[in-house]
């Protein structure tokens, strides 16, 4: 829920940019470019999850690496 919020906030932020410049978008064009945003940051969000996945995952890693040192080794 918090993230479509999120999205929501960006995809406005962006035509509000984008209209600011002086480009009169109208509805077929704030769609397509919805529908972009969405497919993108939800892809950018999925990579973030795996990053953090890996990440999470090199740290137990080591901190069984740094037990068994601890523990005199293998």
């Amino acid at each position: 829920m918090i993230e479509d919020l999120v999205m929501k906030d960006d995809i406005r932020m962006i035509i509000e940019l984008i209209e600011d410049k002086g480009y009169d978008l109208d509805e077929e064009t704030i769609s397509s470019l919805t529908k972009y945003v969405e497919i993108n940051l939800s892809s950018l969000c999925r990579i973030n999850e795996i990053l953090t996945g890996i990440t999470a995952y090199k740290n137990l890693i080591k901190q069984e690496e740094e037990k068994i040192e601890s523990l005199g080794g293998v």
